[in-house]
């Protein structure tokens, strides 16, 4: 909740304090951008009475666009998180999490210079051991989660808003939820994201800057 509120407050207020007078980046074709940076996750365990927690989780992200038209571009999004899924067999609660490789591949639609928004379908692969954080079960009984699978996939849904821009250079904040569409039975296994880029431009074509008017 805190994630979603943060993320919606900041395109508020970046309405009313954007300058109008600032350059921003204008999607042209043949551009390539890349950002780097932090990738903030919590699971999604909504409506779902347990003991089992869902703290904010650090990792990284590393998003690549292609602009292929005036307001289109190519996404592609590579980022490592720690994930906790949460599985209720008849009332009783198990939660593991595992390290995750997370690699998206869609489609960004930009609304303003400055503002955009993305749809992906994403693959997210076990690269760690899996960890109990919560169980109700007994020791030995066989009851796995998600984090237990090689892969997962799903779809990645994503606004994403430039905060500040420098010449080549640019700081973006872009707020994501990601839906499993191969959870176990009776599994919470969706999260939110918030990723926290430094922006660069690496392939420039013409007037790829403009004023805001």
């Amino acid at each position: 909740m805190l994630l979603r509120l943060l993320f919606l407050m900041t395109i508020m207020l970046s309405f009313q304090l954007h300058p109008a007078n600032t350059l921003a980046y204008e999607v042209t074709e043949g551009n390539i951008t890349a950002a780097v940076g932090p990738f903030f996750t919590r699971s999604d365990f909504t409506n779902v009475k347990s003991g089992a927690l869902s703290p904010y989780k650090r990792g990284w992200g590393l998003l690549a666009s292609a602009d292929v038209g005036r307001a289109s571009s190519l996404d592609f999004g590579l980022f490592y998180l720690n994930k906790t899924y949460l599985k209720d067999e008849n009332a009783q609660f198990l939660a593991e999490r595992t390290e995750l490789i997370h690699i998206a591949l869609g489609y960004r639609h930009w609304l303003t210079s400055f503002l955009s928004g993305g749809i992906s379908l994403f693959s997210a692969y076990s690269v760690g051991d899996v960890f109990v954080e919560y169980s109700d079960f007994p020791p030995g009984q066989s009851i796995s989660t998600s984090a237990s699978d090689v892969t997962e996939y799903g779809l990645d849904f994503s606004a994403q808003l430039e905060v500040y821009e420098h010449e080549n250079f640019g700081l973006i904040l872009e707020g994501r939820f990601s839906r499993s569409l191969t959870p176990k039975e009776n599994e919470k296994a969706d999260h939110y994201g918030a990723f926290f880029g430094l922006r660069y431009l690496v392939q420039d074509r013409p007037h790829s800057r403009k004023q805001n008017l």
